[in-house]
């Protein structure tokens, strides 16, 4: 299934405390009337035609000055909590174990500067986190274990990079929020995805031995420099 999206730009009248935020362009809804088919309404001041409606979207002269009320920061918290929801769980129901979610075709394929499975839900594990879906986040942890009964034995070449400031970086703030007794997100937890981040940063650590200390852009997870 393709997955595509339809955008309507309108002039919206103000909701409230909106103009405070200073915002010229938001989006207002997000519709999926079919799988994997989607129609976004974008608000914008710039479609507004009249001095009238300019100033009823708000902001005025202000825009962009001032705090942003307590109300209007919660609204954005649940929005920007809906739109991590959505997509993580668009990952998990077309994509996962594959590396990400390819947008246009909605299905799985490999992250192409790391080749490995389970990139975005590696990459997830602290968001999961900061949501407070515990639930997810055991869950999540648990299914990445298995995803790696080898750990990262794999004759792959991968940035060097990326793959540490996604899986390398995504295993060890895992781990940390894993073992945070006060966050209280998983109940089964054993270092699992501390002992993934040691096989891997060890996988990692030819591409830094250099004579200049400037590492390889790219490294064999399996057999080291390429």
């Amino acid at each position: 299934t393709k997955r595509r999206a339809t955008v309507r730009l309108r002039c919206c009248s103000e909701r409230r405390g909106e103009g405070s935020s200073g915002r010229n362009v938001y989006i207002s809804d997000v519709n999926e009337p079919a799988t994997c088919a989607y129609v976004v309404e974008v608000c914008a001041r710039l479609a507004c035609e009249t001095p009238e409606e300019r100033r009823k979207f708000g902001g005025g002269d202000q825009i962009g000055r001032g705090p942003m009320s307590l109300e209007l920061r919660q609204s954005y918290k649940q929005r920007a909590k809906a739109l991590f929801e959505r997509g993580y769980d668009a990952y998990v129901r077309h994509a996962e174990p594959e590396g990400e979610l390819r947008p246009r075709s909605c299905s799985g394929g490999p992250f192409d500067l790391v080749k490995l499975p389970l990139v975005t839900l590696v990459d997830s594990l602290d968001a999961l986190a900061i949501m407070g879906n515990s639930t997810e986040f055991q869950s999540a942890t648990q299914r990445i274990w298995q995803g790696f009964p080898d750990k990262f034995n794999f004759d792959v070449n991968v940035s060097v990079f990326e793959t540490t400031i996604r899986v390398l970086g995504g295993l060890l703030s895992g781990h940390l929020l894993a073992v945070d007794a006060s966050l209280n997100l998983t109940t089964e937890y054993d270092g699992e995805l501390l002992a993934l981040a040691l096989d891997l940063g060890e996988r990692l650590a030819p591409a830094f031995e250099t004579p200049t200390s400037i590492p390889y852009g790219t490294v064999n997870l399996r057999y080291g420099i390429p």
